[in-house]
């Protein structure tokens, strides 16, 4: 299960100076409870999102977890060449969109491009979704994504299906 949160610009945000990240004009947090034979600690994520003309794009992520498994939290600073398509409004019944995008990551002083993404949504249902927290009238997206390591034969395919409600008390 993972909690999302919209928040607010911090103008003194130092990562707004990043120039990938700089066009943010506001961030959703993430954060990933420890789960039975997952990672062990919480895990927060900022990513860093600009909605203008009807495009919600996230223009990279900053997380913190203890990557390497030592006691101390980790810096991990990801950013999107170009920004990814989170969401293309107006999100309607079997709306869809794609975007494919380059990965770069910075940890532990190093810059690296680790993958190409590409991602494909759709909206796949819409109804009353009840869950321990309330009811509420939600949208279903469903996102298949296709990570791929450059020079290497390592590919990554996931899916993912989000349920989202129009007040966002629901997701």
């Amino acid at each position: 299960v993972i909690d999302y949160e919209i928040m607010a610009v911090d103008i003194e945000d130092p990562y707004l100076m990043h120039p990938n990240l700089s066009r943010t004009n506001f961030i959703q947090k993430l954060t990933l409870h420890p789960v039975e034979g997952g990672l062990p600690d919480t895990t927060c994520q900022y990513q860093y999102c600009t909605l203008e003309d009807g495009e919600w794009t996230v223009n990279g992520a900053l997380s913190f977890v203890d990557l390497d498994m030592n006691g101390m939290i980790d810096t991990f600073l990801q950013w999107f060449d170009p920004p990814v398509l989170e969401v293309q409004f107006p999100g309607t019944m079997n709306s869809d969109w794609q975007s494919t995008s380059n990965l770069t990551q910075e940890f532990m002083g190093m810059e690296f491009v680790s993958s190409t993404m590409i991602d494909s949504n759709k909206i796949t249902g819409y109804g009353t979704l009840i869950t321990p927290a309330g009811s509420a009238e939600a949208l279903r997206n469903s996102n298949k994504h296709i990570d791929s390591i450059p020079n290497l034969p390592i590919v990554d395919v996931g899916n993912s299906i989000d349920f989202v409600s129009e007040d966002e008390s629901i997701t």
